[in-house]
């Protein structure tokens, strides 16, 4: 993340020029979209009610403005840290499209990586987050072509 690029929020709300960073391969799964791609209103419209369960999306991180922030930092990330522990390495890191520019990734570098799969957005608000962060996590997936993607021989919807 240079200076002049605002850091994105890995788990921001589908809409209108928001990136599309992954798809929903399960609980605590997430195929990976790389490059990441952003999503227009016809994609949107297409993704039917609530995109952000099937989908992971960014956008540019609020900040204060947003209510998991705070002492200085997204709050968010470190509350799933804490509730996924491990004496485990992280390993290879899988191929996320915005790593460079993530508030998440330059916080709490490869830990925040390991986590990231389990977070899931229903458009609901923050003690929802953390409820389906608490599932237990699978390794990721990743893909270059959403739909290339695959679950258990069965393409992701």
């Amino acid at each position: 993340m240079t200076r002049d690029d605002p850091p994105l929020c890995p788990s921001a709300r589908g809409k209108p020029g928001a990136t599309l960073i992954g798809i929903s391969a399960g609980p605590g799964a997430l195929g990976y979209v790389t490059p990441a791609v952003t999503v227009d209103e016809q994609f949107l419209a297409a993704a039917g009610d609530n995109p952000e369960e099937r989908f992971r999306f960014a956008s540019r991180c609020h900040e204060s403005g947003c209510h998991n922030w705070g002492e200085d930092r997204c709050q968010l990330i470190h509350q799933i840290m804490s509730r996924h522990p491990t004496d485990e390495e992280p390993g290879d890191l899988p191929a996320c499209g915005i790593r460079s520019s993530c508030r998440w990734f330059a916080q709490a570098g490869r830990e925040a990586c390991r986590v990231c799969p389990v977070v899931r957005n229903p458009g609901a608000d923050h003690d929802t987050l953390l409820r389906t962060a608490l599932r237990p996590a699978r390794p990721a997936a990743t893909a270059t072509d959403p739909s290339q993607l695959q679950r258990s021989g069965t393409p992701v919807p």
